[in-house]
């Protein structure tokens, strides 16, 4: 831009041509060159003057431009931000710039000044007129977010109204719309935008809604008007996403239901399980004869409610005082009712019902736990059923101990043998199995001696067969050496004593022993022993008991000696009718057989009644007692005899065999 600054009024000295010096006037030539100097200088000045103003002209206007245009971005970017109002820019604009305007013209010339004001007004016009457009945009924009927010106010009434939200946006971007600048295309764009989501967002949030009751069906009906006319109007992609998680809540669900039911049938197994245990805990007391208190009927209530044992739970607790009646019974007892109850089923005449026979079930189950626990443990079973009061495992640290438990176990021992319907071992497994330990820490001498004390306690051989069982269950040579008890050879010594020296010489091998499978020792007394014992554990036994007792002979400087090591362990082995037969040890034959000529119908009384059997045959017990001295006996033990008859062994009428006792 090139600025005219022109004359500013001032006479401007023009130059001339010189006036010709007169050759005869050198003074006056000479005053007309100063003259002419002079006046050149002037005109210099004049020129720097001149100079001067267009720039300071010009400095002031290009500063005053920057001016303008500053505040024209200034309030430009105020209107954007709103900070001032866009009806209200060119009020401000204008303000600011005649501030401007006289800060920068102040101390100029009216000249310069009016020469200055054709640009400026080009300026600001120029600006004005842009600024005007930036409000009126502005005022678009305005118009066009507030359609926006608007936009997101009636999204949210879609979710109550959808068409009519629709249709109200429609008429107010109709309206708006040119006034934010819109053209159709825009207002068309922006219709459809909140119709879909505002569709998207009220199937969302159907979908979403649904999915959170958990109902499967509910989002079934979702994702049917999803995919239905009612999902047309959403975005393809995101009509896609919805039917995708759609889908994911349906497979969500039925994992749910899934995991739900594993669970439920997780927990009701972990109820069926723990009512089986408090049903058969219950049972268990209850087939020992026990009555199930009020507690316990309570507990067992509530376990079992809702189980498959809510049923056996309430039979039990019906059935507990006929149960508990038959399991306190001792087991002859127990056996005779049941064999009568299998009867009465089995005669026409009488017959069962139902709910006996199930009861028939139910005795014998407790018929079979009651042998299984009189087996095992006679004393624990006894007490469990209330046979006696008290029977602890008591721990036996040496002899004494050993002999005050066996005192008085034995002073109660009868009502244990009552209900186990035989004799039993005065001591229990585990007591038995410590005084084993005790009595093994001992030298041979003091073993038999510790051995024999125990038989003075436990005289009747049943009982004492039962201890040595107790003891060969753990260790087999002391379980033998307990059978002799306190049985001496004719020197006085006790004959456990030779089995338990024989036992540690071959163990140390301090003897010489004849192993001939037929003519060395244990063949010999294999060959004495023959048939005498029906039983081949029995036999097996005393084979082994009177092979160490002639170990024992042996290391004690005496000659081997089969025959006599097997008189020391059972007594003599006879032939009677045929049969080979122990006798009981330090009997004869001739005295076995006056014993036995002398048995009475009394003697057996209590076995049986008036008859015994050989096998279906009845006979008279009078007729039986006579026919005994030429009867063929079977070895049931030391000095107990069980009797064959026709081929079968002799019984009573509930099927048990009848023994013969007879000792020296």
């Amino acid at each position: 831009m090139q600025i005219n600054l022109g004359n500013f009024g001032n006479a401007v000295a023009q130059p001339e041509r010189a006036a010709p010096v007169q050759a005869n006037t050198a003074t006056e030539q000479a005053l007309g060159n100063v003259a002419r100097a002079g006046q050149q200088l002037a005109v210099t000045f004049q020129q720097v003057d001149e100079q001067k103003q267009r720039m300071q002209a010009a400095s002031s206007l290009a500063s005053l431009n920057n001016d303008l245009h500053d505040i024209y971005d200034s309030v430009s970017r105020d209107v954007q931000a709103g900070v001032i109002k866009p009806e209200n820019a060119v009020d401000a604009y204008n303000g600011r710039a005649a501030d401007a305007r006289k800060a920068r013209t102040d101390g100029l010339t009216p000249y310069q000044i009016e020469t200055m004001d054709p640009h400026l007004t080009s300026t600001m016009g120029t600006l004005t007129r842009n600024l005007q457009g930036v409000a009126i945009k502005k005022t678009q924009d305005d118009i066009g977010a507030d359609l926006l927010n608007t936009g997101e106010t009636l999204q949210r009434q879609a979710m109550r109204d959808m068409p009519g939200a629709i249709a109200q946006y429609k008429d107010m971007v109709n309206i708006m719309g040119p006034k934010a600048g819109w053209n159709e295309l825009q207002m068309a764009k922006a219709i459809q935008g909140f119709t879909e989501n505002a569709s998207f967002n009220f199937a969302n949030a159907t979908l979403e809604g649904a999915a959170q009751t958990g109902d499967k069906a509910l989002v079934q009906d979702a994702l049917a008007k999803i995919q239905g006319p009612d999902g047309e109007m959403i975005d393809p992609h995101k009509r896609t996403s919805l039917i995708t998680k759609a889908y994911g809540y349906i497979n969500g669900i039925d994992a749910a239901a899934q995991r739900d039911a594993d669970r439920a049938q997780r927990e009701q197994q972990a109820r069926e399980n723990a009512a089986v245990d408090v049903y058969n805990s219950n049972y268990d007391m209850a087939m020992k004869g026990r009555y199930l208190s009020t507690e316990a009927i309570n507990a067992l209530a509530e376990a079992t409610a809702g189980t498959k044992m809510a049923g056996q739970a309430q039979e039990l607790v019906k059935s507990q005082a006929k149960i508990a009646g038959f399991a306190s019974m001792s087991l002859p007892e127990m056996r005779a009712t049941v064999e009568r109850m299998n009867a009465a089923g089995s005669d026409p005449k009488i017959g069962v019902t139902p709910l006996e026979q199930k009861v028939t079930e139910q005795f014998k189950s407790i018929l079979s736990a009651s042998e299984k626990a009189y087996a095992e443990n006679p004393w624990q079973a006894a007490q469990e059923r209330g046979a006696i009061k008290d029977a602890p495992t008591i721990q036996l640290n040496n002899i004494d101990d050993a002999v005050q438990v066996l005192r008085q176990r034995m002073s109660v021992i009868g009502q244990v043998e009552i209900k186990a319907g035989r004799k039993v071992s005065p001591l229990q497994p585990e007591e038995a199995s410590q005084i084993a330990r005790v009595i093994r820490m001992l030298p041979p001498d003091q073993q038999s001696g510790a051995l024999a004390s125990i038989g003075t306690i436990v005289p009747d051989a049943d009982r004492l067969a039962a201890l040595a069982k107790q003891m060969h269950d753990k260790d087999n040579v002391l379980g033998m050496a307990m059978m002799l008890a306190g049985d001496r050879t004719t020197q006085g010594r006790y004959s456990s004593e030779l089995l338990l020296r024989g036992d540690r010489a071959i163990k140390d091998k301090a003897i010489m022993m004849d192993t001939a499978k037929e003519t060395g020792w244990r063949g010999s007394i294999a060959n004495l022993v023959g048939d005498a014992f029906p039983n081949q554990e029995v036999r097996q036994q005393v084979i082994d008991s009177a092979y160490l007792i002639n170990a024992g002979i042996v290391a004690d400087g005496g000659s081997s000696d089969p025959a006599r090591a097997l008189r020391l362990t059972v007594g003599s082995i006879v032939e009677r009718n045929g049969v080979k037969v122990p006798l009981p040890r330090g009997m004869e034959e001739g005295d076995f057989e006056k014993r036995l000529k002398a048995v009475t119908a009394a003697d057996i009384a209590a076995q049986t009644t008036d008859k015994v059997y050989a096998g279906a045959q009845a006979i008279p017990v009078a007729d039986f007692v006579k026919q005994l001295p030429n009867a063929a006996l079977v070895s049931a033990g030391q000095g107990r005899y069980n009797v064959k008859a026709g081929g079968t062994l002799v019984t009573n009428s509930q099927g048990q065999r009848i023994t013969i006792r007879i000792s020296p």
